[in-house]
């Protein structure tokens, strides 16, 4: 998973926003609320990292059946993409 650093991810107390930046905010006037799962992939992709790697961090620390988790992450990186965040 490659993130294209048109977005930014902050915390903002127990949200976590990702928020559109440069050309694309234009594009998008607002802010991704991600949910503390999502976040988590996300700060993965952030450090270069895969989805075999997001899939085991959500895995190894929230209580969710692999296969659901393993939709729900699809799902997340499907979102990326159509946004054009992620290749």
């Amino acid at each position: 998973m490659v993130l294209k650093n048109k977005a930014v991810l902050r915390q903002i107390g127990e949200d976590s926003l990702l928020i559109p930046v440069g050309s694309i905010a234009s594009k998008y006037s607002g802010i991704f609320t991600l949910s503390p799962v999502a976040a988590t992939a996300y700060k993965i992709f952030e450090k270069g990292g895969d989805f075999d790697e997001a899939l085991a961090e959500i895995l190894k620390n929230y209580e969710v059946d692999e296969a659901i988790a393993m939709a729900d992450l699809t799902e997340f990186v499907d979102m990326l993409r159509s946004y054009d965040l992620a290749e």
